[in-house]
């Protein structure tokens, strides 16, 4: 009797977390498919990658038509997964860019492959420390916080956030846009796990901590095999909770 073997899409996979995370599931049989903004820079600068045994796709995260044309994609294939690991995001850029691909994007992306999830599917949001809600007023955690928080209300707050420079100032939002872009895709995480309790769907956000990326750079204490280790301590954990914060394994405050 034959056991199928369970498959994860990683988006960001070509470097750093993503790339670290890609391999080591496909070490612990896992199927992966996975996203690079550019086939042709990964062919140039990884091209073990390419013949690693990972399915890889071009996307930029960034771009409502790239992101409508890959679900479209994966569909047409009948592809299916039984989790979906968030890790495609950028630091630098302006807040509308940031935006896109760090909330709006992945809120896109998630949404449109939900057909391809089964019921007990665990969707994994690699976020940031950066994102904590002490960096907001009271009024904005209370806000972001509201259990009854819609998704076109959140949207809404971050449509706002990125057309008015005043926003952050006026609202007790963090100015940097990063920051704003992580505590934003963590209350999405609540708000997607609420919607999907009826199909025993999890969602999640994950905190790596400070990792030695190109992103994180030199100064960073973790190593990224340290950060994929307690990556997953948690995403292959039976008994995780959907809708919190983790870090290693465990819980952590927002």
């Amino acid at each position: 009797m034959s056991t199928r073997v369970p498959s994860v899409l990683i988006t960001g996979a070509s470097r750093g977390i993503g790339r670290g995370l890609a391999l080591a599931m496909l070490e612990r049989g896992w199927q992966v498919e996975a996203t690079t903004t550019s086939l042709k820079v990964l062919q140039q600068k990884e091209p073990a990658l390419l013949t690693s045994g990972i399915s890889w796709h071009e996307l930029d995260q960034g771009r409502q038509p790239a992101v409508a044309q890959f679900i479209h994609t994966l569909k047409t294939r009948q592809s299916r997964f039984q989790m979906l690991v968030n890790n495609a995001g950028i630091y630098s850029g302006e807040p509308d860019r940031i935006f896109a691909v760090n909330f709006f994007g992945l809120v896109q992306l998630t949404s449109g492959v939900q057909a391809l999830l089964p019921e007990n599917a665990l969707i994994a949001n690699i976020s940031s420390g950066m994102g904590s809600l002490d960096q907001f007023s009271k009024k904005a955690v209370k806000e972001l916080l509201r259990p009854d928080l819609e998704l076109h209300q959140l949207e809404k707050l971050c449509q706002a956030y990125c057309q008015d420079r005043q926003f952050s100032a006026h609202h007790g939002w963090p100015g940097n846009p990063y920051s704003a872009s992580k505590a934003a895709l963590n209350a999405y995480s609540r708000i997607a796990n609420r919607d999907r309790q009826h199909s025993g769907q999890r969602v999640i956000s994950i905190c790596p901590g400070w990792v030695k990326t190109d992103m994180g750079g030199p100064a960073a204490p973790r190593s990224i095999p340290t950060a994929i280790s307690g990556i997953l301590d948690t995403i292959l954990h039976s008994a995780l909770t959907g809708g919190q914060f983790y870090r290693d394994g465990r819980p952590i405050p927002w």
